[in-house]
């Protein structure tokens, strides 16, 4: 799995934004306990972002386009995206990610509402293949607080899970 920049002990207070395909998932911990009371969840995910890009792009070509799969793609590898005979660039599409980003900053004002103003964080990791597009909302709302994403966001669960379901195999194996 991927590692993180900032070394935490049982002491440190941290939050893991996981910024899904549907959903927000936030979870405070204190070293490996979880803080309940301030982790939360939010039907905000990257697919309202991408909603929200599809609009504009359909109201600037005057047709509806909707396949949010291909604007993701484009956004995340920097790459242009054709839509019936019209090209964007990757100027393009930052400019409508950018008009959209009130969404990732409602989202991240949820988050502050729940977890609080940050002053016992060491650090903010954001997960998840959304991270992208909610880090910035998320720096925002906790400025001074270190927020750290992953080389591969998109993946990092994933990889997560993968680690540790091989963890528990070579466990039961070696018993």
């Amino acid at each position: 799995g991927e590692t993180i920049n900032t070394q935490i002990s049982a002491d440190d207070t941290y939050l893991v934004n996981d910024f899904g395909y549907g959903t927000s998932d936030w979870v405070t911990a204190k070293g490996s306990k979880t803080i309940e009371s301030r982790s939360d969840g939010e039907t905000i995910g990257v697919s309202t972002i991408l909603k929200s890009v599809a609009s504009l792009i359909s109201r600037d070509i005057g047709r509806k386009f909707s396949e949010i799969e291909r604007i993701d793609d484009a956004i995340i590898e920097k790459k242009h995206l054709q839509v019936f005979g019209n090209v964007f660039t990757p100027e393009n599409l930052q400019a409508y990610v950018k008009s959209s980003q009130y969404i990732a900053d409602e989202c991240a004002n949820k988050i502050y509402d729940s977890v609080g103003n940050g002053n016992d964080l060491k650090t903010i990791i954001n997960v998840g293949g959304g991270a992208t597009y909610f880090t910035e909302s998320v720096k925002a709302v906790y400025p001074g607080v270190n927020v750290e994403i992953l080389e591969k966001p998109r993946f990092s669960v994933v990889s997560g899970l993968l680690e540790y379901g091989e963890t528990q195999y070579r466990k039961l194996v070696a018993a």
